[in-house]
């Protein structure tokens, strides 16, 4: 989780499509080579087993299928599922205005981000071949990176509550350039992708919602807060994102202290466990109460976290992104406020941190989290007026 990385062979082991499992046993020398470049192998291998476990688990149930219904009745109903699937996106996008979205974010680090949504009666285009040169910190992701951001934001604008799967996506287009952030050239670094793929799906989000506001909320707080601590004598790994306010809608407050939309499958560690593990003392957990983005619906508060170090020999690596970007508001809302993490030395010095690794944690320091709350502006139409306004389908230009 390096921040300072200048390419992708200081950020770890890569490894191509090799067998882990040949003839149904594992392949020994492709273990070993995976345990031995973990800090916590034990871990490393349970999960492992576990992945295998869920794919034996999945071919075993569509053998069922195929024997019970026969192989070509198996196939014709795939099919029809992604056509089904298909057939609900198409519904969703007849719905959203028609014409061209420019787009324009400006991020922490004063870099501008520029793309553009194309919206037709049968096709989503993204075009993100405006994007800023690739950079040679980790702060690149991989045109699949930038594919999941744009499906993620076209499913929840088309059909959020349908099935999804490869149908899902066919009206969708997305446009990279070779070299840039979102497409770039071996050996970019790509350690924190998640962060530039979140800060994406937030601008896709953002100018959407600045299309047809009625449909769509404010802005969440936009980042995986990614935290690791570690401790080397004393041997853990605590990796654990944060949980942060996401905005309200014309009609309903947000909710509190949820994953952000670009979330994957790594959750956070509960206090009493976090205390026993890994020797924190947690001194607070609550919900965030700054003042911000005051409107006429309230967003979810996000959360604010502290807790002191017990141990020795411990580090921490962060990637938190909206520290300076505060997170946006929609139809009048003021913006709202910022991730961070706050240090306590103890001997009282204090630090901000939003992208940094490495960083030592004394016996005795206190860490303290912070993410963004986020409210929703005033003046939204009526639920009827903005069912008129959706389902009459206007262009970009004409809101």
């Amino acid at each position: 989780m390096s921040v300072d990385a200048r390419d992708i062979h200081a950020e770890g082991l890569r490894l191509p499509a090799i067998k882990l499992i040949d003839a149904g046993k594992p392949v020994e020398p492709v273990m070993k080579i995976l345990a031995v470049n973990s800090r916590l192998p034990d871990f490393l291998v349970g999960d492992l087993w576990a992945a295998v476990a869920s794919v034996r688990k999945g071919a075993e149930r569509i053998e069922r299928l195929a024997a019970t219904y026969g192989a070509e009745t198996f196939s014709i109903a795939l099919a029809d599922y992604y056509d089904y699937a298909e057939r609900q996106a198409r519904v969703g996008l007849a719905r959203l205005p028609k014409g061209r979205l420019k787009l324009e974010e400006a991020m922490d680090d004063g870099t501008i981000w520029r793309a553009a949504i194309d919206i037709a009666d049968d096709t989503f285009v993204v075009d993100l071949r405006e994007a800023p040169d690739q950079r040679p910190d980790p702060l690149n992701t991989s045109r699949d990176g930038a594919v999941v951001s744009a499906q993620l934001i076209f499913k929840a604008a088309t059909a959020p509550d349908t099935v999804c799967n490869a149908g899902s996506f066919r009206p969708l287009s997305v446009l990279t350039r070779p070299g840039s952030i979102f497409d770039p050239m071996e050996p970019a670094a790509l350690g924190y992708y998640f962060e530039v793929r979140a800060r994406l799906s937030d601008m896709l989000w953002h100018g959407l919602a600045k299309a047809a506001p009625e449909r769509f909320p404010a802005g969440h707080f936009a980042s995986i807060c990614g935290t690791v601590i570690a401790g080397r004598r004393r041997r853990f790994a605590m990796v654990e994102p944060q949980m942060g306010g996401w905005g309200a809608t014309a009609t309903h407050d947000g909710v509190n202290a949820q994953f952000s939309s670009s979330h994957g499958d790594t959750f956070n560690c509960p206090a009493e466990i976090a205390e026993a593990r890994y020797g924190f003392h947690y001194r607070r957990l609550k919900l965030n109460d700054e003042p911000g983005g005051e409107g006429r619906h309230h967003g979810g508060r996000g959360v604010v976290k502290e807790f002191a170090i017990r141990g020795p020999e411990t580090q921490m690596s962060i990637g938190y992104s909206r520290h300076k970007q505060r997170v946006w508001g929609l139809a009048g809302g003021a913006p709202g406020t910022t991730n961070r993490v706050e240090i306590e030395r103890g001997d009282g010095r204090r630090e901000t941190h939003a992208l940094v690794s490495g960083l030592a944690l004394a016996k005795g320091d206190a860490v303290r989290i912070v993410t963004a709350p986020r409210r929703l502006g005033r003046g939204f139409a009526t639920a009827a007026r903005w069912r008129k306004l959706w389902l009459a389908q206007p262009t970009c230009e004409e809101h």
